[in-house]
Parts: C-alpha cells; structure tokens; sequence
C-alpha cells in the first residue's frame, strides 16, 4: 500500500512490515474472536509479558493488575506469595448467601508447621460448645476481661481469701478479689 511492505507473509508468520507498525482492528472495526491452538501464546514486547495457553490454564508471567472487582468461581484458590496485604479489616471465613452455620464447626486459621514439621497451631471454632479452641497456649501482657462466666474444673481457695487459684486442663489461673 503506498508503495511500502505494511504487511509481510511468509511461510510461517504474517507480520507488520515495521515494529509497532500496524493495529490489529480499530475502535470502530474490531476483530470478534481469537482463535489460538493448544499452547498458543500472546507475546507483548518480545517476551517482557506472555499469556500463555496450555492443559487447560491460562498463564501470565509477569504482574496483573485488576482494576475492577475479581470474582473466581471455582472450589480451590491457592495464593503463592511471600506476603499478603489485605486492606479490609475484616476476614470472612464459611461465607455463604444462606446460613451457613451447619458448615462452620472447624472454621479458623491454621498456621502449618507452626510447632515443628508435625504440628500446626490452630484456631478454630467449635460449633457444638459455641466456642474458639486454641491449640496451643495464649500469652496475653494485657489485661483479660469477661462479661460472661468463667468456668475451671476445679479450684483452690487459699487459707487468707485473698486468692483462688482454678485449675483446668493442667494449667492454672489466680484470681485475686478486687
């Protein structure tokens, strides 16, 4: 066209005869489909960003950045990172439409091999006594308030009544009168 290679076909590729030379449609003529076989890939900028096609997933290897809303449909998300930022202030965990309260016994976190390659620490909700259990102790340096009761298995009174020491689960508590 003009008298100058716009467009090359080889045996192999069709190309823009100059980098950056053509688009690909126009905003007012745009292609409908992309039809790419099995392993296909999209190569921006020789290979700085790929998309590519292969057993069913769909790789990007560089950075994506959604500007909208993410919405993932299937059973299992698996983030792979180093450090995860999540501005909202609250995590919500069995979340459903409905209720979901027959789903929600064994609700929690998990931090795994938290102990050693064996155990994890846990905190989980049980559904039976309307309850958080932690597997493993809790180091509170503030102080611990209750507007509900308090249960031990057992206690001691001292012989003063200036302490009661309660006893569960072999751990120990004093409570001293205010």
């Amino acid at each position: 066209v003009n008298a100058s290679t716009e467009l090359v076909l080889d045996v192999a590729s069709l190309s823009p005869g100059a980098q950056n030379g053509l688009a690909l449609g126009t905003a007012s003529n745009a292609w409908a489909d992309i039809f790419l076989y099995a392993g296909g890939v999209i190569n921006f900028n020789n290979g700085d960003v790929t998309l590519t096609h292969s057993s069913n997933t769909l790789t990007l290897n560089d950075n994506l950045v959604v500007g909208g809303d993410l919405t993932v449909n299937g059973s299992t998300v698996t983030v792979d990172t180093t450090n995860l930022n999540v501005q909202d202030k609250n995590i919500t965990l069995n979340y459903s439409t409905g209720d979901s309260s027959s789903t929600a016994d064994g609700a929690g976190i998990t931090i795994q091999d938290a102990v050693n390659s064996d155990t994890d620490a846990t905190i989980l909700w049980t559904a039976a006594s309307d309850r958080f259990d932690f597997s493993h102790q809790i180091n509170v340096t503030g102080a611990i308030t209750s507007t509900g009761t308090i249960t031990a298995d057992t206690y001691f009174q001292s012989s003063d009544t200036s302490a009661v020491l309660a006893s569960q689960n072999n751990g120990s508590v004093f409570l001293r009168p205010n």
